[in-house]
């Protein structure tokens, strides 16, 4: 490869590491780098390297979108595990029957298990709690 051939490629690498960028706005999520050799992006929250070319930046957007998703979704069971706190404080739990703590038992539970689900974070499947 001759030296315009190398820079053209640096050049294309650093373009690309801009677009992600630019995509998101920040880069707080990842860490990208450019060499003469190649690119890559490596995701903060997982250590996952991704060698930067037109696949890799729509893995990596890819995965970021998961990874952003599965925040979403924890911070909405989060805030329905803290709504349902106040059910098992204990001067209420006592005064429940087997069945109702049971019911408030499982739903909970079924709410931390929701990043266990095989759809998460796309396809999350809500638990209710019964009322009754």
């Amino acid at each position: 490869m001759d030296l315009n051939q190398i820079k053209q490629e640096s050049k294309k690498r650093m373009i690309l590491c801009q677009a992600l960028t630019e995509h998101f706005g920040h880069s707080d999520w990842y860490t990208a780098n450019a060499t003469k050799d190649n690119a890559t992006a490596t995701l903060e929250e997982t250590g996952e390297t991704f060698l930067i070319s037109d696949l890799g930046i729509s893995s990596l957007i890819e995965k970021y979108n998961t990874l952003y998703d599965g925040r979403q979704v924890r911070k909405e069971r989060d805030k329905l595990l803290v709504e349902s706190d106040s059910l098992v404080l204990p001067d209420r739990w006592s005064s429940y029957s087997t069945t109702k703590k049971s019911k408030i038992s499982t739903y909970r539970q079924e709410l931390r298990d929701i990043p266990q689900q095989d759809g998460f974070p796309t396809n999350v499947v809500w638990p209710t709690l019964a009322t009754q």
